[in-house]
């Protein structure tokens, strides 16, 4: 704190208020974020659904405002799908950069055990597809819309994926979170530390999917693992 009324002290002041707002100007997270997603061009960001007595979590942006490519109805009417009331989503300087964006609810069963996600969720006459999908049909170069056939399947990059007639389809369990007799993963894992100590090789995750994420204690990391035959 600098005190006093003095000439001298009123520009030590300023230079110092100066100095501050310099600073915070250069170390604009938000925007260096924006720069980086826009840069790397294949980012995508999520949108989490509210319904019922979550809505109150989320706001209301209209559809155009959303940086997501809806998927295409074939049969059916959107609300014949799970419908969100409102939405959670990212600032609107990283949305204008990412590649695309995709919702990730999914709902578990009564044992806690998740076994379906919904492909699809409405959201004011639109289908904003689950992430996964809209990651997949990058991946695979698929440069259309993912299409629902109501009640049959969704199709994405060419390939048919079976769903209910409320659009949900059954989840593909590739293995367990953690092998506990061998303490690996599935997936490979890798704290952002080993990133910035640059304990990763260059290349490593080259033509990979690459999920960010948290998993501190307390941050409610959704892990389930495939129920015994």
């Amino acid at each position: 704190t600098i005190k006093g009324t003095s000439k001298t002290a009123n520009s030590i002041r300023e230079k110092v208020r100066a100095e501050v707002r310099k600073f915070q100007q250069t170390q604009n997270g938000d925007a260096q974020l924006s720069q980086a997603i826009k840069d790397a061009h294949n980012v995508f960001l999520l949108i989490e659904p509210y319904t019922g007595v979550d809505k109150e979590k989320g706001t209301t942006p209209r559809p155009e405002e959303l940086h997501v490519t809806p998927a295409e109805l074939f049969g059916g009417f959107p609300d014949d799908f799970v419908t969100a009331e409102s939405l959670l989503v990212s600032i609107p300087l990283l949305q204008q950069n990412v590649l695309d964006s995709g919702h990730t609810r999914i709902f578990p069963y009564a044992d806690g055990i998740y076994r379906y996600y919904p492909t699809v969720i409405n959201y004011q006459g639109k289908l904003i597809p689950h992430e996964s999908l809209q990651v997949a049909r990058d991946f695979l170069g698929d440069k259309n819309p993912i299409k629902v056939f109501m009640g049959d399947h969704v199709e994405v990059g060419g390939r048919k994926i079976p769903i209910t007639s409320n659009g949900f389809t059954q989840i593909n369990f590739c293995g367990p979170f953690v092998d506990l007799s061998t303490g690996k993963s599935t997936f490979p894992a890798y704290s952002a530390s080993d990133f910035l100590k640059g304990l990763v090789k260059p290349g490593e995750l080259k033509g990979s999917v690459v999920v960010f994420g948290g998993t501190a204690a307390g941050l409610c990391l959704l892990v389930t693992e495939a129920p015994p035959a």
